[in-house]
């Protein structure tokens, strides 16, 4: 695979751009989890959650070739990581650990096609 990455800013800017769109229009962002702690456009796909955090599987077009991708946000806001509290971070990682033995089960119905 030849993979060429131009270091010219351009994408830092255009991520920007997407960044800030999103922060205007939360509702229409496909990898923020609804109230129900779903994201948006699927909410059959695997859902786990505990009294800090929402962990949801990616769809395979936001996975980035990355198989059983998800996403774990806090549910409190927060503009980075850097920014979880010590609970956050350990809710986080419990949500990791309850998530990897049920990708792994056979024949899962979260499994990504």
């Amino acid at each position: 695979m030849d993979l060429t990455v131009r270091l010219d800013g351009t994408l830092l800017k255009r991520r920007e751009e997407e960044w800030a769109h999103w922060l205007a229009h939360p509702q229409d962002n496909p990898l923020v989890p609804d109230a129900d702690g779903h994201l948006s456009a699927h909410p059959e796909r695997l859902n786990l959650q505990n009294e800090l955090c929402i962990y949801s599987a990616l769809e395979p077009e936001f996975a980035e070739g990355l198989p059983y991708s998800g996403i774990i946000v806090t549910r409190r806001r927060c503009e980075s990581v850097f920014d979880l509290t010590p609970a956050e971070v350990a809710a986080t990682h419990t949500l990791l650990g309850q998530v990897r033995p049920i990708w792994r089960r056979p024949c899962s119905r979260m499994a990504t096609p």
